[in-house]
C-alpha cells in the first residue's frame, strides 16, 4: 500500500473512531455498548474485573492498544490492528487487519480471550459474539469518553490502581492548561487533520470542527475551533472556505507515515502560500505536527493537549 493510500485509510479509520457521525451508523446504540461486554471468560471472579483473568487480548485501535499497556497489561496483548505502532514492540505482535478490513481469522487463530474495541466496530462485534469471542466494547469519540475508556479497562482488567493514576496524572495536567490559560482572548483555530500535500495548494482539505475531541483540547487552552455552526465534525473545506474563516492559528496534524522528511515537510508548509493574506500564514502562526500521538486518543493526548497550549500562548512560562 502506499504511503498517499495508507494515510487515507488511517484518517477514515480515525474519524469513524471519534466521529461515529463520519461513517455508518452502529446496529447497537453508543449507550448499550459503552463498557458493557457480549461475554466474558468463565473463570473471571465477581469484583475482580470481568477480564481480571483474561491472557490473550487482542486490540482493534492503537489507542486501546497504547491504554493497556500504559496499565501494565502489555505481556497479555498478542494482536493488535495494522494500525498499531507504539509502543514500539507492537509492531512485532500478529495483525488482526484495520476498521475496514478486519481479520476475524486471525483473532480466531490468537485464541484471543478478550477482544478490545470501539461501539462503532459493530460488524465485528456481532462476527465475534456469534463465534463466541469474548469482546469489551467502548466508546471513545470525546474527551470525556476517552478518559472513561481508561477507567473502564482499569476496571475490567483489574487494574484500578494503574489507572486511577494515570487519571490523575492527566486530570491534573488538563487543570494546569486551563489555569495558566485563564482570561486570555480566545484565539480562532483551525485544526486541519487531512489533505492533499505537496500539491502548491490546499486541496480536500478535512477541518475538526467545533463539535469533537480535538476542538476540546482546544476549549483546554482557551481556545475556538473553526468552522463554526457545522453538521459534520470533520468538515471539507475549500481555499475560498478557508479564506472565509480566516484563523489566526492553523494546526495541521500529519501522520510521519504519509510525510516522512524535511522535504517533504517543506512541501506542506509551502502549500499554504496560496493564502499569503490568511491571518494564520501571515503572522506565522501555522503549526506542523507530526507526532504520531496527535492522531491517537489515548494515554498520550496528554501531551498533544499541552503542545497545543504552548503553541496557542507561548509567552507563558509553561516550565515553571
Amino acid at each position: 500500500m502506499s504511503k498517499r493510500a495508507f494515510g487515507i485509510v488511517a484518517l477514515l479509520a480515525l474519524c469513524l473512531v471519534l466521529a461515529p457521525s463520519c461513517g455508518p451508523k452502529a446496529a447497537v446504540s453508543e449507550q448499550e455498548t459503552d463498557t458493557h461486554t457480549l461475554a466474558a471468560p468463565a473463570t473471571a471472579e465477581v469484583g475482580a474485573g470481568r477480564f481480571a483473568t483474561a491472557q490473550r487480548i487482542v486490540s482493534f485501535a492503537p489507542s486501546l492498544t497504547e491504554t493497556l499497556y500504559a496499565l501494565g497489561l502489555g505481556e497479555r496483548v498478542v494482536g493488535v490492528s495494522q494500525y498499531c505502532v507504539y509502543p514500539p514492540e507492537v509492531k512485532a505482535l500478529p495483525k488482526v487487519g484495520g476498521f475496514l478490513n478486519p481479520n476475524v481469522e486471525m483473532v480466531v487463530r490468537l485464541r484471543a480471550d478478550c477482544v478490545v474495541l470501539f461501539a462503532n466496530h459493530d460488524k465485528v462485534i456481532k462476527q465475534l459474539a456469534q463465534l463466541g469471542v469474548p469482546t469489551l466494547v467502548v466508546s471513545g469519540t470525546t474527551l470525556e469518553e476517552v478518559l472513561a475508556t481508561f477507567a473502564t479497562l482499569g476496571r475490567e482488567f483489574d487494574c484500578q490502581e494503574r489507572s486511577e493514576a494515570m487519571l490523575a496524572d492527566i486530570n491534573a495536567r488538563m487543570e494546569r492548561i486551563r489555569t495558566l490559560c485563564a482570561g486570555r482572548p480566545p484565539l480562532r483555530v483551525l485544526t486541519v487533520i487531512w489533505r492533499e500535500r505537496g500539491v502548491g495548494t490546499l486541496r480536500g482539505l478535512q477541518a475538526a470542527s467545533c463539535d469533537g475531541y480535538y476542538s476540546e483540547l482546544l476549549r483546554l487552552a482557551g481556545a475556538t475551533a473553526l468552522p463554526q455552526n457545522t453538521a459534520s465534525k470533520y468538515p471539507s473545506l475549500s481555499v475560498e472556505g478557508i479564506l472565509e474563516l480566516n484563523p489566526e492559528v492553523v494546526f495541521e496534524l500529519v501522520n510521519d507515515i504519509t510525510v516522512s522528511s524535511a522535504a517533504e515537510l517543506a512541501q506542506v508548509r509551502a502549500d499554504w502560500q496560496v493564502l499569503p493574506d490568511l491571518a494564520a500564514v501571515k503572522n506565522e502562526r501555522l503549526y506542523i505536527i507530526t507526532d504520531d500521538y496527535a492522531t491517537v486518543p489515548g494515554p498520550r493526548f496528554i501531551l498533544l493537549a499541552e503542545k497545543l497550549a504552548r503553541y496557542l500562548h507561548p509567552d507563558i512560562d509553561w516550565d515553571r
